[in-house]
């Protein structure tokens, strides 16, 4: 029964791979090998082909602290919406000092979030 083969991008064409290559290791270099492609969230194998295609190898992104992230932002977005229809709706007549304490917060959160140690991006690509 042939082996499965798995599929990736090169440049503009996707190629399956079908070629082994076999090299010698210390048990040293094994397990290195493997902390460090675990550490970034990838086999052994997307790791090694990472450092031939000299792509960019981060670590790994937390999920849960990227949902969080995620629904911090709406809420905020929230906010925001809710102060630009009051604004919008009363015009003349809106409590202009209310509106620009609630811009203040909004901008003090976004600042905060802004200081987070996680990257948001892969989640909210989920989201589009």
């Amino acid at each position: 029964m042939p082996r499965p083969t798995s599929t990736r991008k090169t440049g503009r064409r996707t190629e399956a791979a079908t070629k082994t290559f076999e090299f010698r290791l210390t048990f040293e270099e094994k397990a290195d090998l493997e902390r460090k492609a675990k550490a970034v969230g990838l086999s052994s194998s997307a790791f090694l082909r990472g450092l031939i295609n000299d792509a960019d190898i981060t670590p790994g992104v937390d999920r849960a602290a990227n949902r969080a992230l995620a629904l911090e932002l709406s809420r905020i977005g929230t906010n925001l919406n809710q102060l630009t229809r009051h604004a919008n709706r009363f015009r003349g007549a809106a409590d202009t000092e209310k509106l620009l304490t609630g811009i203040a917060g909004i901008q003090r959160e976004l600042e905060d979030l802004s200081k987070a140690s996680f990257d948001p991006l892969p989640y909210l690509r989920t989201l589009v």
